[in-house]
């Protein structure tokens, strides 16, 4: 099992190069930062003759390189477990 990848093993044990290991320090560490700007749009849609809730989320991701998504999850009243959020078709049962 690898711990972590060399880019420049193989040229320095085949041609005895000395080459520096890039520097990785410019990642930021510890905890990732929380979404900003959290919005939340109320809305009614009418299905089929009924009027139903429905909302819009919105967000800001912070400066941090390491975030490149964020995942959404769910939990309708009559659900016991939070799930991913699947887009504009997510419906109560």
């Amino acid at each position: 099992m690898a711990l972590a990848h060399d880019p420049t093993k193989y040229a320095r044990i085949e041609q005895g190069l000395n080459i520096d290991s890039p520097a990785f320090a410019a990642l930021p560490s510890g905890a990732l930062p929380p979404p900003t700007g959290i919005a939340v749009r109320e809305f009614l849609v009418v299905t089929g003759g009924a009027a139903r809730p429905a909302l819009t989320l919105s967000w800001e991701h912070g400066a941090d390189p390491r975030v490149r998504t964020t995942q959404v999850e769910i939990r309708l009243p009559s659900e016991a477990a939070w799930r991913p959020a699947r887009g504009d078709h997510d419906e109560q049962p």
